[in-house]
């Protein structure tokens, strides 16, 4: 009988150490974890960009201060009103705004073609949606969009970011 309460506390011995040895490998293992993840993150392979030093070229395009460009002399067009067959005229007075003096000089540049496609784009749009805010939004995004493919073709630049309304009526 005394033999087995011996070989009892000589399994429960043994069986710690087993819990212990388990613990210690678990420990380890979050540790190597730790530090592969940390080596990664300090390298760049995962986190910010901001970590390493390297900054993308938007990212220091934002942080440039706003310039704005106008686009005079004000655009006049005129478009037929749908529903009632009438002509109907649009003035309206636009300035682009960057943030990189290369793309100003750009829009500069090439004025003669951004106007003419701008009026072209003005021309076509309908009386009953340039009345709502919706429609002008849609109308300063399109222009946008259109004086950077110009920008794009003739000079390789892009960075319009924004298209503002300073003047606009219709009648």
């Amino acid at each position: 009988m005394a033999e087995s309460s011996t070989l009892d506390a000589e399994t429960r011995n043994g069986g710690g150490s087993k819990k212990s040895l388990i613990i210690l490998i678990c420990a380890l293992i979050i540790l190597l974890i730790i530090a592969v993840a940390g080596a990664l993150y300090l390298t760049g392979v995962i986190g910010p960009q901001a970590v390493t030093g390297e900054v993308s070229a938007d990212a220091a395009r934002t942080n440039q201060p706003a310039i704005y460009h106008s686009l005079d002399p004000a655009f006049v067009v005129n478009f037929q009103h749908q529903s009632q067959h009438r002509i109907r005229f649009l003035q309206t007075k636009m300035e682009a705004m960057a943030r990189d003096q290369e793309v100003i000089e750009a829009l500069q540049t090439h004025m003669p073609a951004i106007r003419n496609t701008l009026l072209l784009l003005l021309s076509q749009q309908d009386y009953e949606t340039m009345r709502t805010v919706e429609g002008k939004e849609r109308l300063r995004e399109a222009a946008r969009e259109e004086i950077n493919l110009i920008l794009e073709a003739q000079a390789a630049v892009s960075g319009v970011e924004a298209v503002f309304f300073t003047g606009f009526v219709m009648q």
